[in-house]
């Protein structure tokens, strides 16, 4: 009898291509396995000089935040003003100033606070395309203004005032002529509120008298009027700490020279700070905000005009019972003495120029909704002026 035996070399080929299959199977599992290795330490090594970058950015930042921004800074682009290596760090960086409205543009961001921006930008690794990450510090941003109650407003316990009829707390328009030079230069400086026009209070002083009348009202203890005075004062204590800070180019002291204060054009407005006895001579026209500092006198001698707010620090003083002076706008006094009961102190004093504000001669202070609402142009220090350094990163 003959036995069949199988076909040994069908078997032998099938055993091979399965063998082919396994290691074709492993080999592609060793490669997968060794690309997801290679991956993960790709994006390790990207999130490391992602972080480096990052770094880089903030360092840069830190190092130039007491750095003015250019004065004038496009709508619609980065004013780029610094690059250069960090020291410490494998990385470099480039830093530049842009307004919001670019930015939201630039990096898609739904919402962003009004203001200037540092823009820093750091780069790390080699080669022609570095990673790189950005951060925005925000470090001027519109002032907040508080509400204007009255055309002069003083804060302190003994407060007082002889204003006499030099006050007029009527809406009036800026007059057509911003610089008036002597009595001959009048025509045009002065402007009459409209029939109807809108008013605000000549005057508010939040003293003693005050606080005493106050606390006779809906029976309120002295604890919750002073809270009331307190909440009311506040604002522009914040308001004069958002300030720029003072230096050279925006501050007048006793050296400063005639033809060195002043604006050609109410365009120009923007923060003065006057520091020491500072006498404004026939001409001097300013626009936005005059802060007269602790120690500073401000007076007038000839015909001077200002458009905005005069923020009195404690300590200072102004001098205005003579010469020829239009304010449009306001005047806010802050005084060291808090309100207290039991020390009155009369709203007119006849004691001239012992009062904190006397006005007389061919002044005149008058209420101006335009003057008030012009100052909201003008950009506060935010961070420059020792506010909380808030970062911002972007893709």
């Amino acid at each position: 009898m003959t036995m069949m035996m199988p076909n040994a070399g069908r078997q032998d080929g099938m055993a091979l291509m399965i063998v082919l299959t396994l290691m074709a199977m492993g080999s592609m599992i060793g490669v997968s396995m060794f690309q997801s290795a290679l991956l993960d330490e790709r994006i390790a090594g990207n999130q490391r000089l992602g972080t480096l970058a990052r770094m880089a950015a903030e360092n840069a930042a830190l190092d130039w935040l007491d750095a003015s921004p250019p004065n004038t800074i496009p709508a619609d682009d980065v004013t780029w003003e610094y690059d250069g290596e960090i020291s410490s760090l494998p990385a470099s960086y480039r830093l530049g100033y842009a307004k919001e409205v670019h930015l939201k543009e630039r990096y898609s961001l739904e919402a962003l606070g009004k203001g200037t921006y540092m823009v820093a930008v750091g780069y790390a690794g080699a080669g022609e395309n570095p990673i790189s990450r950005t951060v925005l510090v925000r470090v001027e941003a519109p002032l907040g203004l508080p509400p204007l109650e009255a055309v002069f407003t003083c804060f302190g316990g003994d407060c007082t005032a002889s204003t006499g009829n030099h006050i007029d707390g009527e809406d009036h328009p800026l007059p057509e002529v911003f610089q008036c030079k002597g009595n001959g230069g009048r025509k045009g400086c002065k402007t009459t509120a409209p029939a109807g026009a809108p008013s605000i209070d000549e005057m508010r002083l939040y003293n003693d008298e005050w606080l005493s009348s106050e606390s006779d009202k809906a029976d309120q203890d002295e604890a919750q009027v002073l809270g009331e005075y307190a909440d009311k004062r506040e604002p522009w204590e914040l308001l004069l700490a958002s300030l720029p800070r003072p230096d050279s180019g925006n501050t007048y002291d006793s050296n400063t020279k005639k033809q060195e204060m002043g604006m050609a054009s109410r365009d120009e407005r923007g923060v003065i700070y006057v520091d020491g006895n500072v006498k404004f001579n026939g001409g001097t026209a300013t626009s936005g905000i005059l802060v007269v500092r602790d120690g500073a006198v401000l007076s007038v001698n000839g015909t001077a005009h200002h458009e905005g707010i005069i923020l009195v620090e404690e300590g200072g003083r102004v001098d205005l019972a003579n010469g020829t002076y239009d304010l449009y706008g306001g005047m806010v006094m802050l005084k060291p003495k808090a309100p207290s009961l039991g020390d009155e102190k009369p709203a007119e004093s006849d004691a001239g120029r012992s009062s904190d504000l006397v006005l007389g001669g061919n002044i005149r202070f008058a209420y101006s909704s335009e003057a008030w609402e012009s100052l909201e142009s003008i950009q506060g220090g935010d961070t420059l002026g020792g506010g909380v350094i808030n970062w911002r990163e972007v893709p």
